[in-house]
């Protein structure tokens, strides 16, 4: 996700709280801790910026943000992966386990059991981050095809907002939570 916790608003972030089971008094309470956010700017050598409000989003770097950005995804994302657990997508961990995808902080992992799935996957992402007020980042996109895919797949792309082209290309490799995974 481009620029994530950046362009949230509050709203936003309390809606998800309150959709995903948390109470009134525990969003009231984060969102009291993001009113008086402000911050400062310097650019290069120039001297830094007096001290401004900060209106959207929250705190980088706060133990409490990829939590909240979790959650904002997860609210999101909430139609979409019940599509997908209606559908069987995903790949079966055992009979009674099924993982379609795995979110954490700004990352989503999609896990598909073939190329038509995914694309599906991949476009109801689409829609559901740009319904939030995100964006994709251009250069995080990528499919790892598992051993039976193969080298062939295709790369997918897709349309964003207007005049906005999404281009998800196949990677040998890729990091996920900090592990280098393969196709094996």
């Amino acid at each position: 996700i481009r620029k994530a916790f950046d362009e949230l608003t509050r709203e936003t972030i309390a809606e998800a709280v309150l959709r995903r089971g948390g109470d009134l008094q525990a969003a009231a309470a984060l969102m009291g801790e993001m009113v008086a956010l402000r911050g400062k700017a310097r650019l290069g050598e120039a001297a830094e910026t007096t001290s401004f409000r900060i209106n959207a989003g929250g705190r980088t770097g706060g133990v409490e943000t990829p939590l909240l950005l979790n959650i904002v995804l997860q609210n999101a994302l909430h139609s979409a992966v019940a599509s997908w657990k209606r559908q069987g997508w995903g790949f079966r961990i055992n009979a009674s386990c099924l993982l379609n995808h795995l979110i954490w902080a700004d990352n989503i992992f999609a896990f598909a059991a073939n190329v038509a799935q995914l694309r599906d996957m991949c476009a109801e992402v689409t829609t559901a981050i740009h319904a939030a007020r995100l964006r994709w980042k251009h250069s995080s996109l990528e499919i790892l095809p598992g051993m039976s895919q193969g080298a062939g797949t295709p790369e997918i792309a897709l349309g964003g907002v207007p005049g906005e082209l999404y281009q998800f290309k196949v990677v040998d490799s890729m990091s996920v939570l900090g592990v280098r995974v393969d196709r094996t």
